[in-house]
């Protein structure tokens, strides 16, 4: 019961936030952005989009593989578009990790490591939005002198590097198992006793975690690209630089368990950061939108692919279920 009052506050905020941003719009000419938009270019962004997977799942195979697990790329881009469709519909844009992981656990019955290759995957991609933030950081912030920014970069800069800290940190796991021991909950508390186990494992081989991390670096510039593309669509000339710098820190904001899948939020602080560049909020809005509509088409897709597709996978032993 709980859960479902969250999700209907969610989608209430959600709502609510679109409802200031478009109170303070001007509709007909937000109206006017969409009539005149450049379609052979949004179709470009969109199928761009749809084949970022592509890397994105040549990536997660790399950090399976270090793990002992091979997954064809054919499962894992399906997989990933499936994750795409539930992010529209769970609160956050973490939630499709979950259903990513929990789907790669019904292929290979080996739940700590689709546990650890979805985390990494989705530290790496946040360490590169945050790499590609600072270093446009250092061409743009002497324009733009926006403390806020710049603290909200520097705020999720160091609580990431204490979540890196904490994967680390075997004791925090212990801890961690000891207290859900007290709650009752020990089926869970063993579980994480078992993380570490596959974390060890990027320690002793970080090669995979450096190839990785390059991969993730040249995805996240090529996502910029195709939100660039996207720009232009909707005739707005932005200089590029502060798309390296606002996109990922929209992005990470999105992640902000306050909205569903991040809209409201998304729209806000798209509208926040771009009109300190002279873009008018009624584009701004326009540009988000239509970013999400991107998003929301790419992950159509996933949901006809989770239809219409054969779960699979090894009927689970004793020994790897423990």
């Amino acid at each position: 019961m709980n859960k479902w009052v969250g999700l209907l506050v969610r989608i209430g905020l959600s709502f609510t936030f679109l409802g200031i941003l478009f109170w303070k719009t001007d509709l007909p000419k937000f109206s006017a952005t969409f009539r005149t938009i450049d379609y052979p270019l949004f179709l470009v962004s969109l199928i761009s989009y749809t084949m970022l997977f592509i890397p994105l799942s040549y990536r997660w195979q790399l950090l399976l593989r270090a793990l002992g697990i091979e997954v064809p790329m054919e499962r894992l881009f399906k997989t990933y578009l499936i994750g795409v469709f539930f992010n529209n519909f769970l609160p956050t844009a973490i939630g499709g990790d979950v259903v990513r992981g929990l789907d790669l656990y019904r292929l290979t019955r080996k739940g700590k490591e689709a546990a650890v290759s979805v985390m990494a995957e989705r530290l790496l991609g946040l360490a590169a939005l945050l790499v590609i933030a600072v270093t446009a950081l250092g061409f743009s912030y002497s324009s733009l002198r926006d403390p806020f920014l710049l603290g909200l970069i520097l705020i999720t800069i160091l609580v990431y590097l204490m979540i890196v800290l904490g994967l680390f940190t075997p004791g925090i796991f212990i801890f961690s198992s000891r207290v859900l021991e007290k709650l009752r909950i020990q089926w869970l508390g063993l579980k994480l006793l078992k993380i570490p186990e596959a974390i060890a494992l990027y320690k002793s081989s970080p090669r995979p975690l450096i190839q990785s991390a390059v991969l993730s670096i040249l995805i996240q510039a090529l996502t910029i690209m195709i939100f660039y593309v996207l720009s232009l669509s909707l005739h707005l000339m932005i200089p590029v630089v502060y798309l390296f710098l606002f996109f990922p820190v929209i992005s990470i904001v999105s992640m902000a368990p306050v909205s569903l899948g991040g809209l409201g939020v998304r729209e806000g602080m798209t509208v926040y950061l771009f009109q300190k560049v002279g873009v008018e909020s009624v584009h701004a809005l326009g540009l988000s939108l239509a970013w999400f509509s991107i998003i929301f088409l790419t992950s159509l897709l996933g949901g006809v692919v989770f239809a219409f597709r054969n779960v699979g996978g090894p009927a689970p032993t004793r020994e790897e279920d423990r």
